[in-house]
């Protein structure tokens, strides 16, 4: 996969980094530089995600292999349950396993790796609820395998993450549709050229892939080598297209051979295979060429400009900075003297002191009320899921199809999706609401501080409205956890109405109102008794699933906000020493150099001219 053009524009840019991080350090601007440090390594580790989703037996580990050009991920034929991997480069290979609600990473050779093998669900679910609870469990302790390796694919900026199949454990298929896809640069659906777009997988686009989402998905249809020719393949592709045509507009459809490009790989790789291995003459005769070039082009154009524009836009703001806050200062001052910047410093220290007083109890206000909100926020998510609960066990009683499994699973995954998908949503409109509400009054109160202390605040408490992600304002909020915040649509960190807290996504609705074990109903009771039994068991796993569910999300949301807010505040207090701190090395600089005020004109000039010179460089990167 070629991924040139934005490898070459992302090292312009890093060099312009690296060139204004010099002149931060000429201007003594330890701030701005160490800033600098830190976007520049966020730029080198910024990697374009893509998740493979698929059903069963659809070769998602031998697609991943062959876009890898190496076999890493086992490959599985029985319908079985995984766990999420997820593949990035590394200058040695490794494999880590993350496990949910835990801080350990636990490091197991590739041998162990290879030997988690999947989970068979089917014994468990006859064996009663109780087993079916347990191997579930066992399961969802694993929330992903890390995996680092050395590859060129990876070390060109990208990361798979490859999943489970989409008709797999609920949970799974909940963090694939609400965690996975909307948080990645592109996904990948397999499906098979011998079953072309089941039911459950129309069910799955048309249900759980939402609207903004399904833009990013390039369709794949696998084993094109066990077609019998090229008018088959032709067959098989016009009968996507037309499903695919009433799902998404201009959908990417793809034709490969997942089997024959990896093993062509593994050839020019210089691996030795079987004699008997059939391999083909080129990659263009496997599909994979083709699918790479358009998946490398949008990733390189549409995401990897985005990507460049958003640390643009971070450079321009620093540059500014050292104009604005270094440059412009230090030649306002040049006719002082140390004596006079010394009694300014004097002036400055009792009141910081008092303005970081005043606002600690603020946020401590705010940490209060904060924890209010999550209170609050904890009744909309259980009711959410009781309201779910409900509408689940009215489909129930109101279905009349056939007793069939996968039918009566449509029937119900048709009631709950778009339930839990207003529900989600409505939840985290609620919780931005809540959120900028409560930072809005905080700002007032701020500044108001700010102006009874006659401390200058300039754009301490603004973030500026050219980006998404990365503020550009002189209060560098980038030490943030962006797993918490998310910045939208510009707007302003402590003023606007746009600061908004990822709501930590629990998996509940499909895992108490779906599942195995659930559907196995249909087989062993007519149905009056399957409706009465299972009316009873989505009663049952309510009362044990929803407070615990619950109590996961209170805790969760509460963390979140109290991280938040002791940032914020770490970051306002570091603000309010930065005036100080720049005062006293203008002090130092006359005491102890004594400077001809000519040299020093001359020197703040040459600093100007450089960063208006990167500026325009920078500009035309992304022009």
């Amino acid at each position: 996969m070629n991924l040139e053009e934005y490898t070459q524009k992302r090292l312009q840019l890093k060099t312009a980094y690296k060139k204004l991080e010099e002149i931060a350090g000429t201007l003594n601007a330890a701030e701005v530089a160490r800033s600098l440090q830190q976007a520049e390594q966020l730029l080198d580790e910024d990697s374009f995600k893509v998740v493979v989703v698929g059903e069963f037996s659809r070769g998602k580990s031998t697609f991943t292999n062959a876009l890898l050009g190496k076999r890493i991920l086992p490959a599985k034929s029985d319908p079985t349950t995984t766990v999420i991997n997820r593949i990035h480069y590394g200058a040695q290979e490794r494999y880590l396993v993350h496990y949910r609600d835990m801080d350990e990473v636990k490091e197991i050779s590739e041998k162990e790796f290879k030997s988690i093998t999947a989970v068979e669900l089917a014994d468990a679910e006859f064996e009663g609820e109780a087993t079916y609870r347990q191997v579930v469990e066992k399961i969802g302790r694993i929330a992903y395998i890390e995996i680092c390796h050395p590859l060129p694919l990876l070390a060109d900026g990208v990361e798979i993450i490859d999943t489970p199949g989409t008709n797999d454990l609920d949970q799974v298929r909940e963090e694939i549709t609400f965690r996975f896809i909307p948080q990645v640069d592109a996904a990948i659906m397999l499906l098979s050229a011998e079953q072309i777009l089941a039911k459950s997988e129309v069910m799955f686009l048309k249900e759980r892939i939402l609207e903004n989402d399904i833009k990013k998905v390039f369709f794949v249809v696998n084993f094109k080598d066990r077609l019998m020719d090229e008018a088959d393949g032709e067959r098989v592709m016009k009968a996507a297209r037309e499903v695919l045509d009433g799902i998404v507009e201009d959908a990417r459809l793809f034709l490969v051979s997942s089997r024959d490009a990896l093993r062509w790989r593994r050839k020019e790789a210089g691996e030795s295979l079987k004699p008997s291995l059939v391999i083909p003459d080129s990659l263009d005769d496997t599909g994979f060429a083709q699918f790479e070039a358009s998946l490398a082009d949008y990733l390189s154009r549409e995401k990897g400009n985005a990507k460049l524009a958003k640390y643009q836009s971070r450079f321009e703001g620093l540059a500014e900075s050292l104009l604005d806050e270094s440059i412009a200062p230090a030649r306002a001052r040049i006719g002082e003297s140390s004596q006079q910047l010394a009694r300014e410093i004097e002036r400055l220290r009792p009141a910081v002191e008092r303005a970081k007083q005043n606002s600690h109890r603020i946020f401590e206000h705010l940490q209060y009320a904060l924890e209010m909100a999550a209170e609050d926020l904890t009744q909309d998510y259980r009711r959410g899921l009781e309201q779910i609960s409900r509408q689940v066990v009215m489909a129930v009683h109101q279905y009349d199809g056939p007793l069939q499994p996968e039918e009566a699973a449509r029937a119900i995954e048709s009631v709950a999706a778009p339930l839990q998908q207003q529900h989600e949503r409505e939840l985290q409109e609620e919780v931005n609401r809540r959120l900028n509400h409560e930072f809005s009054q905080t700002r007032e109160k701020l500044v108001k501080i700010f102006r009874v202390e006659n401390i200058s605040t300039g754009k301490e408490l603004a973030v500026s409205s050219r980006n998404e992600n990365l503020p550009v304002c002189s209060m560098d909020i980038q030490a943030v956890n962006t797993d918490d915040i998310q910045m939208v649509g510009g707007g302003l960190l402590l003023g606007g109405v746009l600061l908004a807290i990822h709501v930590p996504f629990i998996a509940i609705p499909a895992a108490l109102f779906g599942g195995n074990f659930f559907m196995r109903q249909f087989n062993e009771f007519r149905r009056n008794s399957f409706i009465a039994d299972v009316s009873q068991q989505v009663r049952s796993r309510y009362d044990g699933i929803i407070p615990e569910q619950t109590r996961g999300f209170n805790q969760q949301m509460k963390k979140k906000f109290t991280n938040l807010t002791h940032t914020i505040e770490e970051i306002i207090e570091e603000q309010m020493d930065r005036g100080i701190t720049q005062l006293e090395r203008l002090r130092d600089d006359k005491a102890s150099a004594e400077q001809d005020e000519r040299q020093e004109r001359e020197k703040l000039a040459a600093c100007e001219r450089q960063i208006q010179e990167l500026l325009q460089e920078v500009g035309r990167i992304h022009a």
